[in-house]
């Protein structure tokens, strides 16, 4: 409510990820946005925002953080020197244990 209330105050978008009950009455994570509409004169005559279920997108970034976490744990223990980059230039940033070693 603290962010909502400053961003009313301040006339600027409010953007947050919270989790609200669908309609099927089971709580999940929307990202809500809300922007303020303008006159002229630059003063909030009223506001625009909508909400997002954004369940399966949080579903996904778990997917991919548990399966980023098991293959550095496998390239961590390999015994065989692998270098890490997530640089476009594919410069080196860094490597496991047996390339550093």
């Amino acid at each position: 409510m603290k962010q909502l209330k400053a961003s009313i105050t301040m006339g600027k978008m409010f953007d947050m990820e919270l989790p609200l009950r669908g309609a099927d009455s089971i709580y999940r994570s929307f990202l809500t946005r809300m922007l303020p509409v303008k006159d002229a004169a630059g003063n909030s005559i009223q506001w625009f925002g909508t909400n997002t279920d954004i369940i399966e997108l949080k579903l996904y970034e778990q997917q991919l953080f548990n399966t980023n976490e098991r293959l550095e744990s496998l390239l961590e223990a390999s015994p065989v020197g692998i270098s890490f980059s997530d640089d476009p230039t594919c410069q080196f940033i860094t490597g496991n244990s047996a390339l550093l070693a």
